[in-house]
C-alpha cells in the first residue's frame, strides 16, 4: 500500500448544486462515540425516486483512462486523488480481484484502502430544493488486503458537510460482510448556499468496496386507495350481501329482494318474483310466467291459481272454473261440474244437465240427482212436466209412462 502523509483516506462526493440550493443537516442526529458501520441503517422503507447520482455504479469508464490498463481505470464521474493498487474500478479483467469479489450492482465496484482520496464530480445539473429531504445510500462491505488485514478498531467513516459531521463517526466494520445498503443517519435538507458533501475514510491496512451509490428525495407519492370493486348484478357469485348491487344474496348469487324480481329476471327461490304474476322457474333460475289451467307443474307455485292437482296440471282456484276450462274435481268449476271421462282422471267444466238429460253421477245433474244414467229431480220436487223415472220424484207422486210428473192422476198411465 502506497505511503501518504495522512493517517486519513477521504471518499469525497462534491455535488454542483444549483445557486439557490445545496444541502442542510437534518434536525434530528444519532449521538455516541463508538458506532457501528451496521447502526446506519436505512428506512424501513425506501423512496422510488430517481437517484441524483450519475454513474452510481462505476459501469461507465472515464474517457481519459480507457486506454490505460484496466487495474487503473477510472469510472466516469469518479476522480482519485492518485492510482495505486487499493484505489481502483474492479471488475472483469482486473488482476487484483480478492476474496472472490464482485460487484453488487453491474459488473464494477470501487476499492479504497488508507491514505487515498476519491472525489465525485456531478457533470450534470440537479437540484436540491428548499423544503425537501433527501437521503444518501450506498452499498459496501470489508474486504482483505494483500495479507489478510481487516476493518477493525481504529477505523473511522464519517459523511460531512463544509467539513462537519452529519453524524457520529462509523469506528467499527468488520471483514467479510456481504454487500449491505447503508444510509447516512439523518435526512439531508435543501437549503440556500453551496456546500460540499464528502464521505471520510480513516482505517489501519484495509480495503471498504462500495456500490450503487444514490442520493434520492425522500418522497412517497400519495397512494389513491384502489377503487371498491364493482357490485355483482342479479345472478353474480357473493359472498355477503354488500357484494351485489340489489344488496341481497342467498345461496351464493346476487338475488332481487323480496316480491320484486320481474320477467326475465334471475332468481332462485319463488318470493324474489312479483308474486301475482312470476314464478321461480327451478331450471332456468328465471323469473317467468305463471301457468294456466291444464298446463304442466311440479308444485303449487306454478299455477295462477297456486293448486298443481295430483295430475301434474295446474287445477283452477276452488269454483272459479269457468265452462270449457280444465278440471279434475267439480269443486274447480263455477258451475260445481266437471265433466270427464268415467275412467278418466280430468276434463273440462261443463254446465249441469237439466232433467231427463244423460249423467254418470249426480254432480251432472241442474237439481237433482243421477238415476239409471238420467237427471232426474230429487224425491217430491219434481214439477209437472219435469222429466222423471219413479213417482216419488213428483210432487204429486204421479210419474207417467212418458216419463213426465203430472198434476192429474191417470192411474193406467202411472209409473209405479
Amino acid at each position: 500500500m502506497r505511503a501518504h502523509t495522512s493517517l486519513f483516506a477521504a471518499l469525497a462526493v462534491v455535488a454542483a448544486l444549483a445557486t439557490r440550493s445545496a444541502f442542510a443537516l437534518a434536525t434530528e442526529q444519532p449521538s455516541g462515540d463508538d458506532v457501528a458501520l451496521s447502526s446506519w441503517t436505512c428506512p424501513e422503507r425506501m423512496p422510488s425516486t430517481p437517484n441524483l447520482v450519475l454513474n452510481p455504479s462505476f459501469e461507465t469508464v472515464d474517457a481519459r483512462s480507457a486506454t490505460q490498463d484496466k487495474y487503473f481505470t477510472e469510472a466516469a464521474q469518479w476522480t482519485p486523488s492518485f492510482l495505486s493498487v487499493n484505489e481502483n474500478r474492479v471488475g472483469p479483467g482486473a488482476d487484483d480481484v480478492r476474496d472472490g469479489e464482485s460487484a453488487y450492482d453491474g459488473e464494477y465496484f470501487e476499492r479504497f484502502g488508507t491514505n487515498e482520496i476519491i472525489s465525485y464530480t456531478s457533470e450534470g445539473a440537479y437540484t436540491l430544493l428548499p423544503g425537501k429531504k433527501y437521503i444518501l445510500s450506498f452499498f459496501a462491505r470489508g474486504t482483505g488486503g494483500r495479507n489478510g488485514v481487516s476493518f477493525g478498531p481504529g477505523m473511522l467513516l464519517d459523511a460531512r458537510i463544509d467539513g462537519s459531521s452529519l453524524s457520529s463517526p462509523v469506528t467499527s466494520f468488520p471483514r467479510g460482510r456481504p454487500w449491505t445498503q447503508y444510509c447516512v443517519p439523518g435526512f439531508i435538507q435543501g437549503s440556500v448556499g453551496a456546500k460540499t458533501l464528502s464521505f471520510r475514510l480513516q482505517d489501519q491496512p484495509g480495503n471498504i468496496a462500495i456500490d450503487l451509490v444514490a442520493l434520492q428525495e425522500y418522497y412517497f407519492p400519495p397512494v389513491t386507495p384502489p377503487e371498491p370493486p364493482a357490485k355483482a348484478p342479479l345472478g353474480g357469485t357473493c359472498t355477503l350481501p354488500g357484494d351485489c348491487k340489489s344488496n341481497a344474496c342467498n345461496e351464493g348469487h346476487c338475488v332481487a329482494n323480496h316480491g320484486t324480481a320481474l320477467l326475465g329476471q334471475y332468481c332462485n327461490a319463488d318470493a324474489q318474483c312479483i308474486h301475482s304474476l312470476l314464478f321461480c322457474s327451478k331450471r332456468s333460475f328465471k323469473c317467468l310466467p305463471k301457468r294456466l289451467p291444464g298446463s304442466t307443474c311440479l308444485r303449487d307455485a306454478v299455477c295462477f291459481s297456486g293448486k298443481c292437482d295430483a295430475n301434474g296440471r295446474c287445477a283452477p282456484a276452488p269454483s272459479k272454473g269457468d265452462p270449457g276450462c280444465y278440471c279434475s274435481d267439480d269443486q274447480h268449476c263455477k258451475t260445481g261440474y266437471c265433466s270427464k271421462p268415467a275412467s278418466g282422471h280430468f276434463g273440462i267444466c261443463k254446465g249441469k244437465k237439466p232433467f231427463g238429460a244423460a249423467c254418470n253421477r249426480d254432480a251432472a245433474c241442474m237439481r237433482g240427482q243421477c238415476i239409471t244414467q238420467r237427471c232426474v229431480p230429487k224425491a217430491y220436487l219434481g214439477e209437472s212436466g219435469d222429466y222423471c223415472n219413479n213417482s216419488n220424484q213428483c210432487r204429486t207422486c204421479r210419474c207417467t209412462r212418458q216419463h213426465k210428473c203430472s198434476s192429474k192422476p191417470r192411474p193406467r198411465d202411472l209409473v209405479a
